[in-house]
């Protein structure tokens, strides 16, 4: 008890040097509790986001591997790729089996031509309806790289789907029915909708039957009902497609259900011819169809889990397992980890800095204390105690500054990590504007945009940024910051615990005589 009341008493004797100390910690109890609170709330925000977002993944081939590969042994990567293929949806659906699936759904899409409808155009865009496209420019695709043609690309995109869950643009709302209703999914009925601009183009109303036609044949017909009509507000953002084919404008997109567009490839197959041209390509008259399958999971850990065991289901190390969700979550974290970063080195540097200079303070405090010392020593106190003393009254010290300092970051860190975050923001879209210069693409993100129905997976997906950080302090940045007070003054202390220890009593008072 005499300890800590002798040390309340030399704090308030030397209160010029007390407050230095005690200004000294709060400016590092503020930026402690800033620099914590941003590393808490970047950490919470990782966990929520990725707790919160629905992980889907897809299986494909894994081209980068191969290309590794033919490097490593000195394979034709040509011969290589031209050997793999997509998997089919029997494959698929084997892989949907794992416990890790929550939901499997999968789409089907391939081109048509119309009979009396005419695709949305502009002055850029080339029909290309009398294009072949080889297999072998595009290995591993509809045909599986087989060295057939892929036929005559048609002028219009139609799309089927397993489940309303795989429609992942009117579920995000850039596609809206605006007319009429949805298709049944679960039947294989012709029945789609189209979209507005398409619609207006051709004065196609509800209940109008369209007719499209195989483009390898075009005796093979196929009625349409139109169910509904929808908007789609990225259907102005596709202007770099539309150059290569009508069928890329999203206003040249049609939606109906699997089970229809499925039926109708199969019937252009079973009743296919094939033929040879001058070239020596097979060509088949059939509607190429691409297929592709989504996995859901429940969570991220469920996909990372998943990953695993389709290897030990067989899947080959050709293909790979990849979630564009979790990559853009991630993508959508890069400034928030910057800003943790900063934080820590910000924490990093004042700590150190701090401790520097409260060793240097107390070693001058303690040679400004030394006939104190001497004198106590003399008077039968030990060595031990009179350290306490010393160490107390830091404690002391320490421990109002940094409740202080915590109050002032608590009401701080919320302003100061949002701006933090602004500019990490700021400074990542400056890179990425950056990099689209580079490529020529003036005044748009490299990765900014979408086209087509959003089914198809490309680089132009727009990074939602995470633009606010709840930076509160909670009970756990609190005892941090008691933790680091406590290591400062154990650290500071220690100049003055050796500096006693090695003090000879009589020496000091004879000193001073």
């Amino acid at each position: 008890m005499f300890i800590i009341k002798n040390a309340f008493l030399n704090i308030t004797s030397s209160k010029g040097r007390n407050v230095l100390i005690g200004i000294i910690v709060f400016i590092i109890a503020v930026s402690s509790c800033i620099a914590l609170s941003v590393k808490e709330s970047a950490k919470k925000a990782e966990e929520e986001g990725l707790a919160n977002i629905t992980v889907t993944g897809t299986i494909s081939i894994d081209r980068q591997a191969m290309m590794e590969k033919a490097r490593s042994e000195g394979g034709d990567i040509r011969s290589m790729l031209s050997g793999q293929h997509n998997l089919s949806l029997d494959d698929l659906k084997k892989y949907a089996g794992s416990s890790y699936v929550k939901d499997f759904i999968y789409t089907i899409s391939s081109s048509v031509n119309g009979s009396v409808i005419e695709p949305v155009e502009t002055d850029t865009t080339v029909n290309d309806t009398q294009n072949d496209t080889r297999s072998d420019n595009f290995p591993g695709g509809m045909n599986g790289g087989r060295g057939m043609s892929f036929g005559t690309q048609g002028q219009f995109l139609i799309t089927g789907y397993s489940s309303y869950d795989a429609m992942n643009n009117f579920l995000t709302g850039v596609c809206k029915i605006t007319d009429g209703e949805i298709f049944d999914v679960d039947s294989d009925k012709y029945e789609c909708i189209i979209s507005d601009e398409l619609s207006l183009f051709n004065n196609i109303k509800i209940g109008d039957t369209i007719t499209l036609t195989n483009p390898n044949n075009e005796e093979q017909t196929f009625n349409f009902i139109v169910k509904g009509i929808y908007n789609n507000t990225n259907s102005g953002s596709a202007n770099n497609f539309r150059q290569f084919s009508t069928a890329g404008d999203p206003a040249n997109q049609i939606y109906t259900s699997y089970g229809a567009l499925e039926k109708a490839i199969s019937y252009t197959s079973d009743n296919a011819t094939i033929e040879t041209d001058d070239y020596g390509r097979e060509r088949s008259t059939a509607m190429s169809g691409n297929t592709s399958g989504t996995y859901i999971f429940a969570d991220a850990d469920s996909f990372n889990a998943f990953k695993a065991d389709v290897r030990q289901m067989g899947l080959s190390e050709d293909y790979t397992v990849s979630s564009t969700d979790i990559n853009s979550y991630e993508n959508s974290l890069v400034p928030v980890i910057n800003t943790a970063n900063y934080a820590n080195t910000l924490l990093l540097i004042v700590l150190i800095i701090g401790a520097i200079i409260l060793v240097v303070l107390n070693i001058f405090n303690i040679r400004e204390r030394k006939y104190e010392v001497g004198v106590l020593t003399a008077i039968g106190m030990k060595k031990g105690k009179v350290a306490l003393q010393f160490v107390s009254e830091l404690l002391i010290v320490t421990f109002v500054a940094i409740i202080l300092g915590a109050a002032v970051g608590a009401v701080a860190s919320v302003p100061t990590s949002n701006a933090l975050l602004e500019s990490q923001i700021s400074a990542q879209e400056a890179l990425q504007q950056e990099q689209s210069n580079n490529f020529g693409r003036q005044g748009g993100n490299f990765r900014g945009g979408s086209f087509g129905d959003g089914s198809m997976s490309n680089r132009n997906t727009q990074i939602n940024y995470i633009s606010t950080l709840n930076a509160s302090t909670d009970m756990q940045v609190v005892f941090q910051l008691m933790f680091i007070g406590i290591a400062l003054t154990i650290l500071a202390s220690l100049s003055a615990v050796i500096f006693i220890m090695r003090y000879e009593p009589l020496k000091i008072l004879s000193e001073r005589a």
